[in-house]
């Protein structure tokens, strides 16, 4: 039987990694409105909440490496359009 929690836990970070993978392409993520998204505030504001203390109790990654690493594939991400977030953090 699954834990709902974990569940949750585990959407959330799932998101906000689908969101800074979607603003670094220049896509809209979900829920934002194209014509309001400036796609540099929506990934530093994920930078934030990925090296804050509520995603360390959400999931055991490291959200400063997660950080470096969106940074350091930066340009393949943008350059690739997959379908899968995790793609990039198997390069």
């Amino acid at each position: 039987m699954s834990n709902p929690y974990k569940n949750l836990a585990s959407a959330i970070v799932l998101q906000a990694i689908d969101d800074t993978v979607r603003a670094i392409q220049g896509r809209c993520p979900r829920g934002y409105y194209e014509t309001k998204t400036n796609h540099e505030d929506i990934i530093q504001e994920n930078y934030k909440f990925f090296r804050s203390t509520w995603f360390a109790c959400l999931t055991d990654i490291d959200g400063k490496k997660l950080v470096e690493t969106f940074e350091s594939k930066r340009e393949f991400i943008k350059q690739n359009k997959f379908n899968k977030i995790y793609k990039f953090l198997e390069e």
